[in-house]
């Protein structure tokens, strides 16, 4: 529990103090009579999906014309402040490689990217792809492991940048159907680890992706989590049964 809320904090700080210096930071399987090429929709608009704070940042940081009219040192003290005001576990994947740069802020920036792909420590799968020789390869956190491993596995995503069932993935990283978010979700409770805590804070409450589903049309959210300050996440979802089931975002719970 102190790890969840200095971790809230944490991020909280970080965004607010990029407000203020900145000035403008501004699935396991488809049910089974029900197949994507079946899905046809008229929709003109795509729906966006939600992008935490942390993850409009990185967006930022990916944009070369972010740089301009900023020297590298003024760069390189807003990526580590921001950085700072991460939890602790985030702060040691980043920081070390973020001040080894010393080549301008092109370098710290191609170093910070290549960091948000790392691999936790003692897992082969945890992170953006995987380190593994094959699917039976697995770390020394095996349990947490084979978590990465099935999520990596889901059989129905949006990558970044890509649409899908009239839904747009406007984020840097792949959005899941949901029954593949509520069994990373649950797996990585059951392993019960340091690590598992770990990879299920950062996931669900730090860059807290929302998954979508096929259900009915949603009118309006019920209750609120209310143990964050801020865009807080919908729990309970109330939902129009009398109209046709659609595709649509939907909150992922917090870890």
């Amino acid at each position: 529990m102190y790890f969840v809320i200095t971790m809230r904090q944490g991020v909280l700080l970080g965004f607010l103090f990029l407000l203020k210096f900145d000035g403008c930071l501004t699935e396991e399987t488809l049910t089974e009579d029900y197949t994507e090429s079946d899905y046809i929709d008229n929709s003109i608009d795509l729906i966006p999906t939600y992008v935490s704070p942390t993850e409009r940042f990185l967006q930022k940081l990916s944009n070369p014309f972010w740089s301009i009219n900023r020297t590298d040192k003024e760069a390189r003290n807003i990526i580590e402040r921001f950085i700072l005001g991460l939890p602790r576990p985030i702060q040691n994947l980043l920081l070390p490689v973020e001040r080894s740069a010393k080549q301008g802020f092109g370098d710290i920036l191609n170093r910070f990217k290549d960091n948000i792909h790392a691999i936790y420590p003692g897992t082969l799968w945890c992170g953006a792809g995987s380190v593994a020789k094959n699917e039976e390869d697995i770390g020394i956190f095996k349990y947490t492991d084979y978590c990465c491993r099935d999520h990596d596995n889901c059989s129905n995503n949006i990558n970044a940048g890509d649409e899908k069932y009239s839904l747009k993935n406007n984020g840097i990283f792949t959005r899941s159907f949901c029954d593949c978010d509520e069994t990373f979700y649950k797996c990585l409770k059951n392993a019960n680890s340091l690590i598992s805590q770990k990879i299920g804070t950062t996931y669900f409450n730090l860059l807290r992706p929302q998954c979508f589903r096929y259900d009915y049309p949603i009118t309006r959210c019920n209750k609120y989590a209310r143990n964050r300050l801020y865009d807080n996440k919908c729990i309970e979802y109330d939902l129009d049964l009398n109209q046709n089931k659609t595709w649509q975002w939907f909150d992922n719970p917090n870890f």
